[in-house]
């Protein structure tokens, strides 16, 4: 049977329907399978804000939505590259907490600890240490200001963050499960000159404590408080020898945080029978910066220690580039002043 050249035609445009819509089926499963978990999470957080809060709340260009803000009229603007002094909890789309530097929260969480310091943590502004969400969302804030905002977990991350454990949140910690969070956000204050700011609080302590003593070099600070005669220093420590310490760690407000001294750590409630609270043995060399090379403590300390002999009490404080700096030590925060009040013996005593 022959074909006209019209029924050709309408066959021909047929088949170019039927290829085209294959070819946006094919296009739209493509799209669908290949999706990111970031623009998933989005679509996830577009829904949840409009189920929740309805239509008329809005993201901003970046993707996130702010769901409360307590303003401060008369609070300073976070600018760039300044030291913000923060209060934070992070939670989850259905109400459930994932961390906080607020005590009341972490009692919730289950994660208290005395030995924690809940007052505020200290960030540096800048794009290479907080991720894309909270730079944004901090530098949008005033001194005294509280915000609630929901962050998608595209501007939680970032491979340019030197430190800082807020990059992003996971349901089940695995990096493929980023998920979006709520950060509840309040700036208490902030600093330009975090060594400035740490010199100022370390010069205030001394001149309330120890009136008339002097540093020995920048934001160090070193007092005996016990010495032995030359007499008794006959048998000094030699290069290479072990010195017992006990030691009790503080911050300049006196929160005590940590002590290998038995009754001190019962006296401030963070008493563990597992501890065997013996002293921490410190290798002595009689070059300072092999000591300090050679020994796991901070910097503060071994300088401490390299001037005690056997039997000798001491105490020194220091600034945080001789601590634990922009990183904190897991229960302090950063940038954070340290105060040590240690005790050198030959023999293990407690």
């Amino acid at each position: 049977k022959s074909i006209s050249l019209q029924d050709m035609k309408k066959r021909t445009y047929k088949l170019t329907l039927i290829s085209a819509a294959i070819l946006l089926v094919l296009a739209s499963c493509a799209e669908h399978i290949y999706e990111s978990i970031y623009d998933t999470q989005q679509r996830i957080l577009d829904a949840w804000v409009d189920h929740n809060y309805g239509e008329d709340l809005q993201p901003t260009e970046s993707g996130m939505y702010y769901l409360n803000r307590e303003s401060s009229p008369n609070g300073r603007p976070v600018v760039d590259s300044v030291y913000v002094f923060v209060k934070y909890s992070v939670k989850y789309l259905d109400g459930v907490y994932k961390d906080s530097n607020i005590e009341e929260i972490a009692k919730q969480l289950g994660t208290y600890s005395p030995t924690n310091y809940y007052t505020h943590d200290i960030w540096l502004v800048n794009d290479h240490t907080l991720t894309e969400g909270l730079y944004e969302v901090l530098t949008g804030m005033k001194t005294g200001e509280k915000v609630t905002v929901a962050i998608p977990p595209s501007l939680l991350f970032s491979e340019t963050i030197s430190y800082y454990s807020m990059f992003y949140y996971t349901t089940e910690g695995n990096d493929s499960e980023k998920v979006s969070v709520i950060y509840e956000l309040e700036v208490l204050d902030f600093v330009p000159n975090i060594n400035e700011y740490q010199l100022k609080q370390l010069r205030e302590f001394r001149d309330q404590n120890y009136p008339g003593l002097e540093s020995s070099e920048t934001g160090f600070f070193f007092k005996k408080t016990k010495s032995v005669s030359f007499e008794e220093s006959a048998d000094s420590i030699a290069d290479e020898e072990s010195l017992k310490i006990f030691y009790t760690r503080r911050l300049l407000d006196r929160f005590v945080f940590d002590s290998n001294i038995k009754d001190t750590a019962k006296k401030y409630r963070f008493y563990s029978p597992s501890n065997g609270y013996n002293a921490l043995e410190v290798k002595y060399k009689d070059s300072l910066g092999l000591m300090i090379e050679n020994n796991e403590l901070v910097e503060g300390f071994t300088r401490a220690v390299h001037q005690m002999q056997y039997g000798e009490e001491a105490i020194v404080f220091f600034y945080s580039n001789l601590g634990y700096g922009e990183r904190g030590s897991g229960t302090i925060p950063s940038y954070t002043p340290l105060f040590f009040e240690l005790r050198a013996e030959e023999e293990e005593e407690n």
